[in-house]
């Protein structure tokens, strides 16, 4: 099971993965940014063994594959004459919030959990 420094490791690839987002906005054939994408998701699918977290990561490969390309955006677009890029970019930025809160979550039960063991401890040597 990853330690919270391997959930602090994936929160702040997530981060990085939004500054990719940022500086490549898609709508056209873009490698390097795909390619960036995909590292930092392997990168943070190895920091969690979560199932629903590495969901959340192969969700924004598959939306990345369509957005840094020059005509599957466009299977997003919500009319003919818009692009797909917006409703994209929007689906990965709420799955990057997903993968954020649900580490957080875990993150946060684990110190839960470690208190109460710290308090049981306690308990015993009164």
């Amino acid at each position: 099971m990853p330690g919270e420094h391997d959930i602090q490791k994936a929160l702040e690839v997530q981060l990085q993965l939004r500054r990719v987002f940022d500086l490549h906005a898609g709508g056209t054939k873009d490698r390097g940014g795909l390619q960036r994408v995909r590292e930092l998701c392997d990168l943070a699918a190895r920091a969690t063994s979560d199932q629903v977290c590495r969901g959340k990561l192969a969700q924004v490969e598959t939306l990345a594959d369509a957005l840094y390309s020059d005509r599957r955006n466009q299977k997003w677009a919500r009319s003919v004459s818009r692009s797909g890029v917006g409703p994209l970019r929007n689906r990965i930025f709420d799955a990057l919030d997903a993968f954020d809160a649900r580490l957080r979550d875990i993150l946060a039960l684990r110190r839960a959990a470690e208190l109460s063991q710290q308090l049981n401890e306690a308990d015993l040597t009164r």
